[in-house]
């Protein structure tokens, strides 16, 4: 694997991380 391919890929997982947290939020919150 290249370099440009494994920052991709961690930019996508930090993204689904940060959607996965605001959605937890969410959740708690109602």
């Amino acid at each position: 694997m290249d370099i440009m391919s494994i920052a991709f890929y961690v930019i996508i997982f930090l993204i689904a991380f940060m959607i996965a947290r605001i959605i937890m939020k969410i959740m708690r919150g109602y």
